[in-house]
């Protein structure tokens, strides 16, 4: 109950300070980033500590360090597939690892944004919902990168792009959407 009160909590007081968008963009930006971090981080901490998830980071030495010591003015772009129930939180447990867990967006579906106190701090924080039609989801996807592409602040935007109910006959109509 913890997690989906702190979440439900920092929701409200999202909204409350969204007119300070329009008065300072950049102190908004923080405190919303703050504010978002909040319920994320509790995530990360029960997954890791009670439910002893690890993430590795493999590769290049130096690549690695940069990525687990990014600074805060790089922009990151997280891809992994979602075959799982939970597996987002890996990816929220690696995006922690560079200090962007507040400022992350993803690509998400419609839906979520009506789950109470994370779907509603994913809205305030700009996720990016998709009603899963590509003709209408193309354009709206193309409108939101270039939104992000044109903020000033740094965010890391993760995309899992195989969704739960992976099949070879959606994997065929995805690269056809892609392509």
């Amino acid at each position: 109950y913890t997690i989906v009160l702190t979440a439900v909590i920092c929701s409200l007081l999202q909204a409350l300070i969204y007119p300070l968008f329009y008065l300072s963009h950049l102190h908004w930006t923080r405190l919303n980033q703050s504010l978002a971090y909040c319920p994320l981080s509790i995530c990360v901490f029960v997954a890791e500590r009670l439910g002893r998830v690890r993430v590795r980071v493999a590769g290049d030495e130096d690549k690695c360090d940069r990525l687990c010591s990014a600074t805060l003015s790089d922009h990151q772009l997280v891809t992994m597939n979602h075959t799982g129930e939970i597996d987002w939180l890996v990816g929220f447990s690696l995006v922690d690892r560079s200090l962007m867990l507040g400022s992350m967006r993803a690509v998400a579906k419609d839906v979520t944004k009506f789950i109470p106190g994370f779907g509603w701090s994913f809205y305030f924080t700009g996720w990016i919902f998709v009603k899963r039609v590509s003709s209408k989801d193309l354009d709206h996807i193309a409108r939101e990168a270039k939104r992000l592409s044109q903020s000033p602040a740094q965010f890391a935007l993760a995309i899992l792009p195989e969704g739960t109910r992976f099949t070879p006959e959606k994997h065929q109509l995805s690269i056809a959407v892609a392509t």
